[in-house]
């Protein structure tokens, strides 16, 4: 039985393949041309048999090898954009701002027209402050007690406020038209015989400048001067001016 020696041959793929006697390795090198007869001469003179036949099927897929049959590999889906994680995140953080604006910009300007809080000194001035402060909550909480406890009949009198029946009407439309009602302390000077107390009071009401009612609220700023007399064993409010 003739057997072909081991040697570079043509594999049909276009590459020299080296056959080791009894079988195709995976060894490759560039294809030489080689001479067109059926015989080879090796160096010695001698002849080298016609190279093995190769297979029926294609050689390099009978060697276990890929070949490619020119069909491209399928396509990778494109990458999604992750962009729409920043326009949430940033949409997230301008409604954030938004509301922050919407609550503090609107106390941030009553700050600023409300003028410097004053911190009343001594005894005195301290009792005139709480004075003020009794008469604005018998107006928020339509309280009738707490009016006349920081009022004098003088001043209800003044003011057409003469009985509770009176006070109640007013201070609940009072109460209803108006919110976020803010009383800042501005300057307290006392004397021997009263108390000048000035505030700066902000507020919203659902009333104009001509006493018609509105839907929006709109915002107001009054300064007021407080005229307070010896009244009892306390203090009381005989006047008070608004400009």
């Amino acid at each position: 039985m003739t057997t072909t020696p081991p040697g570079w041959y043509d594999d049909g793929n276009g590459s020299a393949r080296w056959w080791d006697g009894s079988q195709w390795t995976q060894q490759t090198q560039a294809l030489e041309v080689q001479p067109q007869a059926h015989e080879v001469w090796a160096n010695d003179g001698a002849t080298i048999p016609p190279r093995p036949p190769l297979p029926d099927m294609d050689a390099g897929t009978a060697l276990g090898f890929a070949v490619a049959d020119g069909t491209e590999p399928p396509s990778q889906p494109p990458a999604k954009s992750k962009l729409w994680i920043l326009f949430v995140a940033v949409g997230a953080v301008l409604v954030a701002l938004i509301v922050l604006a919407a609550v503090f910009i609107p106390m941030a300007i009553r700050a600023v027209i409300g003028g410097q809080a004053y911190s009343p000194e001594g005894e005195q001035e301290t009792a005139g402050v709480a004075v003020v402060e009794l008469y604005d909550q018998a107006w928020r909480e339509v309280d009738c007690e707490k009016f006349e406890a920081a009022t004098t009949e003088t001043f209800r009198d003044s003011t057409g406020l003469t009985d509770c029946d009176l006070f109640n009407d007013q201070a609940g439309y009072f109460a209803q038209s108006t919110e976020d009602y803010a009383v800042t302390v501005t300057s307290v000077v006392a004397t021997a015989d009263n108390i000048t107390v000035e505030t700066t009071e902000s507020y919203f009401a659902y009333i104009d400048s001509m006493g018609e009612e509105v839907d929006e609220p709109i915002s107001y700023s009054d300064h007021y001067v407080y005229t307070l007399v010896a009244e009892g064993s306390g203090w009381a409010i005989a006047s008070a001016d608004v400009s």
